[in-house]
């Protein structure tokens, strides 16, 4: 993912939107996820006679894994987010969320606003995977 040609193509609204419905999609299947540990681990305690006990340890751990990274992802994407939006104010006319990168280096992007053209640089790791 390439924030300076996200953001040139869908705008600063449209891509913390679809940010933000990305990281609430990894939300949903964590707790999915979560939900499929505690099954296996109320089939491991109750010794169930229809799945083997090695079957609902793979589960428990298969699905705490899927736990995790959902977990880790959700996080990545909010922060993202929420790294951007607060840095969509500008400084010299005040207006948020008219803004496009100019230019992204390592760990630095180059913001400009739309409305007056002015430019301040954002110093973040955020947006890398």
């Amino acid at each position: 993912m390439n924030v300076v040609t996200d953001l040139a193509a869908m705008g600063f609204r449209r891509w913390h939107e679809r940010r933000l419905i990305v990281a609430h999609g990894f939300l949903v299947a964590c707790v999915i996820a979560l939900v499929m540990v505690a099954v296996s681990v109320e089939g491991i305690s109750l010794g169930s006679a229809t799945k083997p006990l090695v079957t609902n340890v793979l589960l428990l751990f298969a699905s705490g894994a899927i736990a995790i990274w959902t977990w880790l992802r959700y996080q990545h994407h909010m922060i993202a987010a929420t790294t951007l939006a607060s840095a969509a104010t500008c400084p010299g006319c005040a207006h948020f969320g008219a803004i496009t990168c100019a230019t992204q280096g390592q760990m630095r992007f180059q913001i400009r606003c739309k409305k007056c053209d002015h430019a301040w640089t954002l110093e973040t790791d955020a947006f890398e995977k």
